[in-house]
């Protein structure tokens, strides 16, 4: 119950940091031989064009049975056409504090978005992996999490996106047994340089 509200509050504060961000529409010139006409429908469908930059935060929290869990990740990531859809190469570095444990990540992902009809949402799919330092007072040790990444981008305008995804990871060179983690996130970013 517990996760469950920490990530309804989570989603919750994306939502607002994204009406927060809303950029304001481009205003038609009518002497400029075209432009004007591309920036009016750039304004009215925004869209992820190729060589834009998405830079982001995902944050969560949650407590149960006494124990808090957080998570705070920030992603860049840049996007390229591919097909029908977008290309997406992402880095990004997470923290999470799980009681007394704490959590240091790098990884990198790859991806695919679709965009199958002319609106805001972007689905897509990723394959992920990476690097994470653990330490629980003087004891340290890496693990390597591997896996896919399931979502969907939603657009804000021209300069805010929405993300919600799912995250399966098998996490490797544990010193027991290696093992699955499974999260649900979701984010607000930026695109920087989003213009046809």
């Amino acid at each position: 119950m517990g996760a469950v509200s920490g990530a309804l509050i989570g989603s919750l504060a994306v939502a607002v940091l994204a009406v927060v961000v809303l950029p304001q529409p481009v205003r038609a010139q009518p002497a400029d031989g075209g432009r004007a006409l591309r920036q009016l429908r750039f304004s009215i469908e925004p869209e992820i064009h190729p060589g834009a930059w998405e830079v982001g935060v995902s944050v969560t929290a949650s407590r149960v049975e006494g124990t808090t869990a957080s998570t705070v990740l920030l992603r860049a990531g840049r996007f390229a056409a591919a097909g029908s859809g977008r290309a997406a190469l992402e880095a990004e570095l997470g923290h999470a504090h799980l009681g007394p444990l704490d959590e240091l990540e790098v990884a990198g992902a790859l991806g695919w978005l679709a965009h199958p009809r002319p609106g805001p949402a972007y689905p897509f799919l990723a394959i992920a992996g990476g690097v994470r330092q653990e330490w629980l007072g003087s004891f340290r040790l890496a693990r390597y999490p591997v896996g896919v990444n399931v979502g969907v981008r939603l657009l804000a305008g021209t300069g805010a996106l929405l993300r919600v995804e799912y995250r399966w990871r098998r996490v490797l060179n544990d010193p027991v047994a290696d093992f699955t983690e499974q999260q649900v996130m979701s984010g607000v970013s930026l695109l920087l340089g989003n213009r046809p």
